[in-house]
């Protein structure tokens, strides 16, 4: 094989390495008996991620889009930061999987991972500049 080749499967395995280890923590803090169950906290951390990351980079970036004031760059401003958005969202729930698995479906007022995502993303985000944008970005443009 190829050192290109190598230096590739070295990465891939780190990552999985990477993977497995902090998927095992989850699993760990998460499967213990109650007061020591920390799926909650958990929880919370999975979606104190995600604002942190909504509110540093998605904000940050419709921002400065906004500021520009070309339709165009907002519309594709927002294409981008969906894609992302949507891409943080899936790779978190990886992470976080034995909590949809097991602490949601045990607890009928918690939502899974991907709609919690996606409702902090509406919340945050979407809220935020939903009134700013639609006239200019729907309205005649010459």
């Amino acid at each position: 094989l190829s050192p290109v080749c190598l230096g590739s499967l070295r990465r891939a395995a780190s990552i999985n390495a990477e993977y497995m280890g902090v998927y095992n923590v989850i699993f760990e803090m998460c499967n213990q008996k109650d007061p020591h169950n920390l799926s909650p906290q958990l929880f919370d951390a999975f979606k104190n991620l995600l604002t942190d990351y909504f509110n540093r980079y998605s904000i940050t970036h419709l921002q400065q889009a906004q500021r520009r004031g070309l339709p165009k760059g907002i519309l594709k401003a927002w294409a981008w930061r969906w894609q992302i958005a949507t891409w943080v969202i899936r790779g978190l729930k990886r992470y976080f999987q034995f909590l949809d698995r097991y602490y949601v479906k045990s607890n009928d007022d918690v939502q899974n991972l991907e709609t919690t995502g996606y409702q902090l993303y509406h919340q945050l985000v979407f809220e935020k500049f939903v009134t700013r944008h639609p006239r200019r970005l729907v309205g005649p443009h010459k």
